[in-house]
């Protein structure tokens, strides 16, 4: 009697675990005559390669029909093997980029997408000091990343705010567009040996972490020394803050503090190859709610069937469409869910 529940249940997750992957794979789709990758990132719609970068010549994502903009992406094949970039929109305001110190970043690496969620390579920024406390840069640096009015929030659970040194303040500046959030956390260190004897958890022995609510589409990230690293400079000149997906980020004590962070390596092994590791974005379609989208079919994104539904997003406006339990395809466009 017992293995025969067992094998019952062993049926029953067989079978759940295979629904799972088929919808999961069903939503790789693109329009037809796109192209479905860029290197080893799939692209399904409602995102699409732009033209410039596409051998298909067409506006592949929804951001035309929709008069947005955060869908199109740039396949950048100088690299080998091409990178997938987020493509800024052509008004000012539409312009993506991370801000480190002086420096503007306007590629903003892709390396996965999901029915919900959208991975780039995180951003880092790392203040050095001289033995005399001087600092080895022309100024304090600072991280900043703005998504506001675009697709795109912080995922708040599964993304953390890292801060790295034996002698560091760091701050990181949250908003919503409604509301602006600071918070905090300090990290330092004992001594040399106490630091690689503690196991590399993020605590605050060379590094601490903070989190946020969700929603939030613009981050700034401040990193300090109360001391400018004159008391721990042997082991540990600089001080590093960045954002990033907590599951892969793991403190190391012996690279991450005893080489100069900038060379601090923010991958992860997957297999056989080392990963970047990722920041998670959380993405809807436009600012209104599915029952007020609904009211203009000619901008609803939803394929209008009964085999798909219209999800509200918790992470703030905006919505995304899904297919009904038992059906398969993509919802966005022709045929939809089957």
């Amino acid at each position: 009697m017992f293995l025969q529940l067992l094998f019952q249940l062993m049926v029953i997750i067989c079978c759940w675990r295979i629904e799972l992957v088929s919808s999961s794979l069903s939503f790789f789709q693109t329009k037809p005559g796109c192209e479905s990758k860029c290197g080893n990132v799939s692209i399904p719609y409602p995102f699409g390669i732009l033209p410039s970068s596409s051998s298909s010549g067409r506006d592949c994502s929804i951001d035309g029909a929709l008069r947005s903009y955060g869908f199109s992406i740039n396949c950048n094949t100088s690299y080998d093997p091409p990178k997938a970039f987020l493509a800024s929109g052509r008004r000012k305001y539409e312009q993506f980029y991370v801000l480190i110190g002086e420096t503007i970043q306007y590629e903003l690496e892709i390396l996965s997408i999901s029915e919900s969620e959208i991975r780039l390579k995180t951003w880092q920024t790392t203040t050095c000091y001289d033995k005399s406390g001087g600092l080895l840069t022309s100024s304090r640096q600072f991280v900043y990343v703005n998504f506001r009015g675009s697709p795109f929030t912080f995922s708040e659970t599964k993304n953390r705010v890292f801060a790295v040194g034996c002698d560091t303040f760091a701050q990181a500046y949250m908003s919503d567009n409604v509301k602006n959030y600071t918070y905090t956390c300090q990290s330092g260190c004992d001594g040399r040996i106490n630091v690689l004897d503690q196991g590399g958890s993020c605590t605050g022995s060379g590094c601490c972490q903070m989190t946020f609510p969700k929603g939030q589409t613009k981050f700034t990230g401040v990193e300090m020394s109360p001391n400018n690293h004159t008391a721990v400079w042997s082991f540990n000149p600089c001080s590093s803050i960045f954002m990033a997906e907590q599951d892969h980020y793991k403190f190391n004590p012996a690279t991450d503090l005893l080489n100069p962070p900038q060379n601090m390596s923010l991958v992860y092994r997957e297999g056989n190859q080392d990963v970047p590791i990722p920041v998670v974005l959380n993405w809807a379609l436009g600012n209104q709610t599915c029952e007020e989208a609904q009211k203009d079919l000619a901008t609803f994104a939803c394929h209008q069937d009964y085999n798909s539904n219209c999800i509200d997003s918790d992470n703030g406006l905006g919505y995304r469409c899904s297919c009904n339990k038992g059906y398969e395809g993509n919802p966005y466009f022709t045929p939809g869910c089957q």
